[in-house]
């Protein structure tokens, strides 16, 4: 025979109305009007109810969801007809038939069969993984918790045997040395019942110290009560060090650049005076004046050595500045503004050696950047692009911007000139004082400041070039 129930709730899961017939099979374990529905119903949980309830609220109108009671199978569908009501019905049978009890306890052999092998699974990954495992009981008062079990790799980590291991607590393991805010994040994890991952010092059974990573989960009952804990632990030593022995150095470098920037202050600052008066009397000797030839000689190599001496210090105060601004004051620059400046600056040079510039930054007429440091790029790769001309054709510069795929702004800086062979200066073209030509201007400082205006605002600079043919640098600006 066959029996239509149906049973009124809220959207808390309270019973507000049951129509069940005294015939319907679970007449006897459902809760009475103004109870909820999670309580008293044999063969559900509360969360599970809970869950049936909150899937019946969020739902358009209706959801149907089946469950096994005393081993038949009963299916149930709920109607939402207002916001926070609904209604559940369902048709079961009064009585279970015999191939319905036959059916029930197969499908429980087959529920605990598969329980079993998920088990035994469960098991040869803890016994056989290369991480060591450590299970504990939930003990909180002192001194704590205590193995209960541990893997082969646990053994093979520390030292200790399964036997040595179990009912000893973890903590009888760590060092002092481990860091308090590491175990004040585990003690707070443990209070809360939840995961944690820390980094502990322990010792193995040797004295010898090492560093593991722990990965640690709480185990509950089927109550949700908490039974056990676990612990998936990695020897982490040499990263360990490593990252020590890293810091280490990192440290090092920094006091070591301290110490040279102060030394290259001190050492720029005490020559400044003195080279400033060695110019000074370079400019008040007189050479029309000396008739020994010798002593003009001398007089003469020793203005020579003074003014490089000059030059290079200036060049290394430039350097420093660059390298120790880093607050520079940026701004949106026109190119075509900057570049005319330049063209003015050099005006007599680009007539006199019948340069070309032909420049085009209609795809990107402006970049957020130094102003002093642009004009500087301008000028030096123009100079350059002079002075390594090629002797039988005119300088031509070809200048052009555009926008990458990420909005940064390209600058491409091309020339005709007598090029360089890339496999020969790849690594050397942007280091300080290189020189691939015989040309007496060349001081190898040039490309050293362009890189270094670049990069110290974030932008980056490429090269290419090929013998008698050119040269072209790429630049993204940040």
């Amino acid at each position: 025979m066959i029996n239509l129930s149906t049973i009124e709730i809220n959207n808390l899961g309270t019973i507000l109305s049951v129509n069940v017939p005294d015939s319907c099979l679970l007449k006897n374990i459902l809760p009475e009007e103004g109870n909820n529905l999670a309580q008293n119903w044999d063969g559900y949980t509360n969360i599970q109810m809970k869950e049936y309830v909150e899937r019946i609220f969020s739902s358009q109108f209706s959801i149907a969801f089946s469950v096994v009671i005393n081993h038949q199978s009963i299916q149930f569908t709920a109607h939402r007809y207002a916001a926070d009501r609904a209604f559940i019905y369902w048709e079961a049978t009064n009585e279970i038939s015999e191939t319905d009890k036959k059916r029930g306890k197969e499908q429980d052999i087959t529920i605990r069969k598969e329980e079993e092998l998920r088990s035994k699974l469960m098991e040869s990954v803890i016994l056989h993984t290369n991480e060591a495992v450590v299970i504990t009981n939930a003990e909180t008062a002192h001194p704590g918790q205590k193995i209960i079990f541990v893997n082969k790799a646990f053994t093979k980590m520390t030292g200790y045997s399964q036997e040595e291991a179990i009912g000893i607590s973890p903590r009888k393991l760590q060092n002092e040395d481990t860091d308090r805010k590491e175990l004040d994040r585990l003690s707070a994890c443990l209070k809360k019942w939840e995961p944690c991952e820390i980094t502990v010092s322990n010792s193995k059974k040797n004295g010898e110290k090492f560093w593991i990573n722990m990965r640690i989960a709480p185990i509950t009952d089927e109550n949700g009560l908490l039974t056990h804990w676990i612990s998936v632990e990695r020897d982490v030593t040499k990263e360990r060090e490593g990252g020590i022995e890293r810091e280490k150095l990192l440290k090092e470098l920094i006091q070591n650049n301290l110490e040279l920037k102060q030394f290259s202050y001190i050492a720029t600052h005490n020559l400044r005076a003195p080279l400033t008066n060695l110019v000074s009397i370079c400019n008040f000797i007189k050479p029309d004046k000396i008739t020994d030839s010798i002593t003009l000689k001398l007089i003469e190599g020793f203005k020579t050595s003074t003014l490089h001496l000059n030059e290079t210090l200036n060049d290394l105060i430039n350097i420093l500045i660059i390298k120790e601004n880093i607050n520079l004051i940026t701004g949106k620059l026109d190119f075509q503004k900057t570049l005319d400046k330049v063209k003015a600056i050099l005006f007599n040079t680009l007539i006199d050696e019948s340069v070309i510039i032909d420049a085009d930054f209609s795809e990107a007429s402006s970049v957020n950047f130094s102003n002093i440091y642009l004009e500087s790029i301008f000028l030096n790769l123009i100079t350059n692009s002079i002075n390594y001309r090629g002797i039988d054709r005119y300088p031509i510069i070809k200048i052009n911007t555009k926008m990458d795929a990420d909005g940064k702004t390209i600058f491409i800086f091309s020339d005709n000139g007598v090029g360089m062979n890339m496999e020969r200066v790849k690594d050397k073209i942007f280091g300080l004082y290189q020189r691939f030509h015989g040309n007496a201007n060349s001081k190898g400082i040039g490309l050293y400041l362009i890189h270094s205006q670049i990069t110290a605002l974030g932008g980056k600079i490429d090269m290419q070039s090929e013998e008698n043919v050119g040269t072209t640098f790429i630049v993204t600006f940040s």
